[in-house]
Parts: structure tokens; sequence; C-alpha cells
């Protein structure tokens, strides 16, 4: 039998941070088969690194997959399944505020115009134009002629405005950065001025430097990298000068406040032009999946604690510690009657893997309903019920359950057996409209809910 939980991940790219970002963390404890194993030892994941254990900060903070603590429900045996229609949004990514591929070639046309120069077609150095970058005492050296004329000229054109030889240049160490290697962590605060020598050194300043233009985009697609990259190639393609040189050519002292006038030219042309894709683009888009009780969910332990019920649909049940009273008295309703239920199953209210039904918000943007409650009673009637309190949500609650009620006309007609709303708790009774309504204070037409007649 094959294992597929074994997996190995090998970074080569140095990390920018210490933090243990979502990304890689995920890829970590990802389970290829979607459940935990038997064997304990297909359920651990294991992290070599040279960063000193107390470095390390594992960053959870937009991940709801990632828990410290986390409990499981699995559904119960033999349960009688649904299937039913089910949406999610799925947000276009001209809406999203993430720092994407198109800002390359912004990159590109704005460094011509900025440095007077074009794009070079040929290759890298040799191995001896390398070296001869370097005398034998490591002092900067003149750049070599290249086999590539652009390159050559775009040097000549900038000799006077850029410094391209500094490939021994010190770079100061701005405070609040450490760097680690096998011997000793340098610290840098009220200190003196330390240099920045190693190629990791100078890395993590310019890293360092790098992320404060991406600041202000989604932190979750590493921004700073792939600025950091488009950067990189860029220095390139246009002078014929690589990774760490490249770095020290930005760093340079002299340098540095060209490249911050050539960097903030074209991001903000980039930002005006995601922000004109962002109007133009359309709301959320819909999509629709089949929705079943899932055969297991993970609950987070510190908002969730463990309740009594017998007849969900998934167990143990774990009921929200902060669940609304209406959520609640329901709950031990649905426990109640028992004798015309056959399960019960309290759904989630955000992600693609709980059930949902669209509805028009007030504003006018169509969006996932998150419907509370799916219930099966023994006759296989499916009723779907979200509960409210009399006046509560005012702008939407009487959106949400027209909505519903008409995605339950729509099913009935190709042969489902479905009936719900919103609920409400009238007295002693739970009552809902099996039409639409206006709003959730008046009840006039209402039926109250009795699982004994809809059972029969």
């Amino acid at each position: 039998m094959g294992l597929p939980r074994a997996a190995v991940l090998l970074i080569f790219r140095k990390l920018s941070s210490d933090q243990f970002t979502i990304q890689t963390v995920g890829r970590i404890l990802r389970m290829p088969e979607q459940h935990h194993y038997t064997d304990d030892r297909l359920n651990i994941g294991y992290v070599y690194t040279d960063i000193a254990k107390e470095k390390i900060n594992i960053v959870t903070t937009d991940a709801d997959y990632i828990k410290k603590y986390a409990v499981v429900a699995v559904r119960r045996p033999e349960l009688n399944n649904v299937e039913l229609k089910s949406v999610y949004s799925e947000r276009p990514n001209d809406t999203r505020n993430y720092f994407g591929p198109d800002f390359r070639k912004i990159l590109y046309e704005e460094s011509e115009k900025f440095w007077n120069i074009e794009q070079a077609t040929g290759g890298l150095f040799s191995l001896a134009e390398l070296a001869a970058m370097r005398g034998e005492d490591e002092a900067p050296q003149p750049l070599p002629e290249t086999e590539d004329e652009q390159i050559n000229e775009n040097r000549r054109r900038v000799a006077n405005v850029l410094r391209l030889d500094v490939p021994n240049v010190n770079i100061p160490i701005p405070k609040d950065i450490h760097f680690q290697n096998e011997i000793q962590t340098i610290d840098v605060a009220n200190q003196s001025v330390k240099f920045a020598r190693t190629a990791a050194e100078i890395d993590r300043v310019f890293i360092s430097e790098i992320s404060k233009y991406v600041s202000s985009f989604e932190s979750k697609n590493n921004p700073a990298d792939k600025l950091a990259g488009y950067l990189l190639e860029t220095i390139a393609d246009f002078f014929g000068i690589f990774d760490t040189d490249a770095k020290k050519v930005f760093l340079y002292h002299d340098n540095r406040p060209k490249f911050d006038r050539l960097l903030r030219i074209a991001l903000d042309r980039y930002i005006k032009i995601r922000e004109a894709k962002r109007q133009r683009a359309s709301a959320r888009a819909m999509k629709e999946f089949q929705w079943s009780v899932p055969e297991e969910r993970m609950y987070e332990d510190e908002t969730h604690h463990l309740k009594l019920a017998d007849n969900h649909a998934l167990q143990p049940f774990f009921e929200l510690n902060n669940a609304s009273t209406p959520e609640k008295e329901f709950a031990d309703f649905l426990e109640q009657n028992t004798e015309y239920i056959d399960w019960w199953y309290k759904n989630g209210d955000k992600g693609r893997q709980h059930y949902a039904v669209e509805y028009t918000d007030e504003a006018g943007n169509k969006t996932p309903f998150y419907v509370d409650f799916v219930i099966r009673l023994k006759n296989g009637k499916i009723m779907l019920f979200d509960t409210k309190s009399p006046g509560s949500e005012p702008l939407t609650a009487h959106l949400k359950h027209n909505a519903l009620n008409a995605y339950i006309v729509e099913e009935n007609a190709k042969g489902s057996s479905l009936v719900g709303g919103v609920i409400v708790k009238d007295g002693m009774n739970w009552v809902w409209s099996r039409y639409t309504i206006e709003n959730t204070v008046d009840h006039t037409g209402w039926a109250y809910l009795d699982f004994k007649q809809e059972n029969s």
C-alpha cells in the first residue's frame, strides 16, 4: 500500500522572514486524502532549518485550516445523506489588492523611459567575465565588456547616473534586522553601524528595503518576493548584472534615490491600472456545487464547546460559544423531536465547504446565504431553516427568506421535497412562512412548526 501522506518539500529560495507563512506550513500539514490516519507517523510533518528555534514564529492568522487546537466531528455511520444545490463566491482577481506578474511589464517599460535604455538580448556573463569583476584583493573593478552590445551601451548611458561596479561595497545594516549563521546571530539595534558582507546578509537587507514598497498589497501572495524578482530580472536584462551584485547596485547609497524614484513611478502606474480594472470588475462570481453532509469537520476548540446532541449528523456536536439564543433554543427543540427527525445539521456561516443559497443583499450584490439548519425528517423531507429574533437583521432577513423561498420552489419543481425559510420563536412556538415576507415582525399568515404534521 502506498503512503499518500509521504512527501518532501525543499525550499531553495532564501527566506525573507523568520516567520513561517501559511503557504509553507499549509503545504507541510496538508492531508492529500482529507483525513487523519490511524498511524500517527503519517499525521506529522517535520521542518529542518538553520534558523534558531527561538526566532521561528508560525503565522496562522489568515488560514482557517491551520489551528493550534482543533477538534474533529465525524459523520454518523450509514447516514441518509442529501445532495443540495449550493453556491460559493469566487472573488475575481481584478477585485483583489494583490501584487501580480503584470507589474513586470510595467517595470520594464518604465525602466526604458527612466534610464533611456533598451532591454538587451544577450546571455549571462562567462566565468572569466565574472572573475574579472574582482581583483585578487576583492577591490572594485570596472565592469568588463560583454558580447551583448546593448548591455554595453546601457552601461555607458547610465555611467554618470548609476554606479554599477559595486561587487565589494559594504551595505549598512538597518536597525532591528538580525542575521543568523552557524557561528553567531548579529542583532542591530542602537549599536555602531554594521555592514552586510555575506550574500545572506545582503539578501536580508535587500528584501527589507523592497518590502517597504509593497506593504499595502495583500501579504499572502508574497509581494516582496515578487517585486524583488522583477527588479533583479530588470537589472539583469538591462545591465547584465545578477543576484548579489544586482542587489548591491540597488542598495548602494548613491543609487538608492534613483531606484526609489523608478519604483514609485512604476508602482503608481500599476496601482492606477489595477484600480481601473477593479472598478470594471463584476461582483463576486457565484459558483454552484452539490453539497452533502461532510464526512468530517474540524472545529476550533477556542470558539466551540462540546454539547450533547445525539441526533446531530456529525458526532460529537460542537456548538459555537457565541451562538445566538435562537440558534441554541432551536437546536434544543430539534433534539426534543427525534421521533420525527432522522438527523439535523448545524451549518457553518462562511466558506465554500458549507451549504449556501444565493441571495441579493440590500446593496444589490449577489452573495451566499448560509442557512443555519439542514434537517432531514424520517419521511425524507428536507427542511431548511435560518433562525432569527423578531426584527433582527431588518435590512436583510426578509431578502434571505425570499431568496430561500424561491430556491425551494425551483428545486421542488425538479422533484425535490424541500420546505423552509426564516424561522422565529413566537411564544411557545416556532413560526415561519411558506411564502415571501416583508419583515420578521408581522407573523400574520405564518404557520407554526409541527414536525409530526410535516412528517406525515
